[in-house]
């Protein structure tokens, strides 16, 4: 049960966008010689070593369910380490491009080997549906603004989503740390239970193949159907580190 008083909380109907690895490649066909039969073998085998989906994610694409069936090796902004993950999302695909392009810049800086100049991701878009959303981007939350939007520090968002799960939360909203404040909208969701998606949980048709690149610190992803682009620089996903206060 929790603990101290309980949020309020709201209703929440929205779809969210989530960067992901390129769905469009299967890395395995490049280890059985384009061999169909051999290469279903070995994505059985892989599927087979994996945690098995829990029980309250089974209704859900496989997109959506991916996080549920581990337990974090390292932490996530609501997402302690060593407890079960979470789907991050955002309102604007600009915004979902920032969140993964600072981590992956993040992966990149402790890695030693080469790093691709160009990467190919999907972006996927969810629905969510919750009677049990807390929204953390209102005014009643500006006393503790400053840690839960911390760039490195996440130990205020995991007190808060302990909480929240003792409540019964489904979803939480919030503000990227990675976009600046002048954003027109830099909302992002946290689902932290598998009932915070709604039908049908990913959305096939809205997905999207996009090319990322860095260059001049200057970041632009590039959507392979269209001639559309968004560009941002490297300095504006540290905003807090880079203001004057």
């Amino acid at each position: 049960m929790p603990t101290g008083p309980l949020f309020k909380l709201r209703t929440v109907r929205c779809r969210s966008w989530r960067c992901v690895e390129h769905q469009a490649t299967i890395a395995t066909k490049n280890l059985v010689a384009g061999n169909l039969r051999d290469h279903d073998i070995l994505e059985g085998l892989l599927e087979d070593s994996k945690p098995a989906i829990p029980d309250d994610a089974k209704h859900l694409h496989w997109l959506a369910a991916t996080p549920f069936r581990y337990f974090r090796a390292y932490e996530s902004r609501f997402g302690p380490k060593g407890r079960r993950g979470v789907w991050y999302g955002a309102a604007k695909e600009d915004v979902a491009l920032r969140e993964f392009t600072y981590h992956r810049q993040q992966f990149f800086a402790a890695y030693d080997g080469d790093k691709p100049h160009t990467l190919t991701v999907s972006l996927i878009q969810a629905n969510l549906a919750s009677n049990k959303a807390l929204d953390l981007s209102g005014a009643a939350f500006n006393r503790r603004r400053k840690r839960i939007e911390d760039p490195e520090h996440y130990g205020e968002c995991h007190r808060i989503a302990e909480k929240a799960l003792a409540q019964g939360v489904e979803l939480i909203v919030y503000n990227s740390a990675r976009t600046p404040p002048s954003s027109s909208n830099r909302t992002c969701h946290a689902v932290i239970h598998p009932a915070g998606f709604g039908s049908p949980s990913i959305r096939n048709s809205a997905a999207r193949t996009v090319s990322i690149t860095l260059s001049d610190g200057v970041v632009r992803a590039s959507f392979d159907a269209t001639r559309r682009f968004i560009e941002f620089t490297a300095n504006s996903l540290n905003w807090q580190e880079n203001r004057e206060d």
